[in-house]
């Protein structure tokens, strides 16, 4: 309450302490994230797609990497929590060239995403 830990993934914040709750820039960055629904497959390298969770018709961009290890990149770059059963669905789907995975995205990572 007096403001020293995140109100939501209790790490410790710097002063100054305004005596009330506040979190960390990082679970700020969370509050206003998006979902999303990647696909990906095995054709002619990685395709990578990519569905809004909450409008299905927005449009976005269809990225095509050379190898899997850029969609693990993608992944990493994201606000996304994997916990230990998404990590291995989505190491399953690279092995077997089709999976898909929820996102969380930042706003601006979500601009980028839509197509134009």
């Amino acid at each position: 309450m007096a403001g020293k830990i995140c109100c939501f993934c209790r790490s410790i914040l710097a002063p100054p302490y305004p005596g009330k709750e506040r979190a960390c820039s990082r679970c700020e960055d969370l509050k206003t994230a998006r979902p999303l629904y990647m696909r990906f497959e095995r054709c002619l390298g990685w395709r990578v797609t990519f569905r809004d969770l909450g409008d299905p018709s927005r449009a976005f961009r269809e990225i095509t990497f050379a190898d899997s290890d850029k969609i693990e990149a993608l992944i990493a770059r994201t606000p996304t929590q994997m916990i230990l059963e998404v990590r291995q669905a989505l190491e399953q789907g690279i092995r077997a060239g089709l999976g898909a995975v929820n996102l969380t995205v930042t706003q601006d990572q979500y601009r980028k995403l839509l197509q134009r």
